[in-house]
């Protein structure tokens, strides 16, 4: 549901997996794939997450990180909100998802979503 809120802005992004564990339709592939990738993450397009995402039922656990088409992947893996990446999604416990995002639109496309809370990221950061 996050990713499909996000709509347009997947467009402009790639994505780095990370600590991932997923259930559902070709689910351990993935998660093979991202746990192979170690903490380098796995690096794939907006389009091959979801795709990826289209079968999954439950997200136990994982960081998805989206970035820029135009950064350099060897570079980008700061700490959020210092780094790179522009929007952070984590997976926490198989229970609920935690969404950092630098762009007020984002913020706003994922404020349509039911159960959502805001939080002052500076309190965490």
């Amino acid at each position: 549901h996050i990713l499909a809120a996000l709509g347009p802005a997947m467009e402009g992004w790639i994505w780095c997996v990370r600590n991932l564990d997923w259930l559902g339709e070709d689910a351990d592939g993935f998660n093979r794939r991202a746990d192979e990738a170690g903490a380098a993450g796995l690096w794939v397009t907006s389009q091959e997450l979801l795709d990826a995402a289209s079968g999954v039922y439950q997200t136990i656990e994982g960081e998805f990180l989206a970035f820029s088409h135009e950064v350099d992947p060897e570079e980008t893996l700061a700490p959020f909100p210092d780094g790179q990446a522009e929007l952070a999604v984590v997976a926490v416990d198989g229970g609920f998802f935690e969404v950092y995002a630098k762009d007020p639109e984002v913020l706003a496309r994922l404020r349509t979503l039911k159960d959502v809370r805001d939080e002052d990221p500076s309190v965490y950061f």
